[in-house]
């Protein structure tokens, strides 16, 4: 298996746009690190700074963040991951920064075909 390249700068998005994440995604080999800035409004504009730091690890090509409790990101596609109930707005989807951000949509529709086919 090709070794996932997850470094970079990612943002994430509930469905209904209102609780935005930024992060900033370090990685060695399958050791993960994450730097999270919290939007909490994108309405609002309210943005705070890096208040969480994470770590995760690469498994058998998924990831698995090491919070309370562990959380295994599902991916869409090389530019888009699910994690599903991460916060209290339900599943978040995260995009590569840039033009990815614009196929969240898109992302979104596919990751609904799988979880219902399953």
């Amino acid at each position: 298996m090709t070794q996932m390249t997850l470094a970079g700068i990612w943002i994430g998005n509930t469905r209904d746009d209102l609780v935005l994440h930024h992060w900033r995604i370090e990685q060695r080999g399958d050791e993960i690190g994450i730097f999270i800035t919290l939007d909490l409004s994108a309405a609002l504009n309210m943005k705070s700074g890096p208040i969480y730091f994470h770590t995760a690890r690469l498994v058998k090509g998924a990831m698995r963040i090491h919070s309370q409790p562990p959380v295994d990101a599902v991916f869409v596609d090389a530019e888009h991951f699910v994690l599903p109930n991460w916060d209290e707005s339900g599943d978040m989807m995260f995009s590569r920064e840039g033009l990815a951000e614009l196929t969240a949509p898109a992302a979104w529709e596919r990751y609904d075909r799988v979880r219902q086919s399953t």
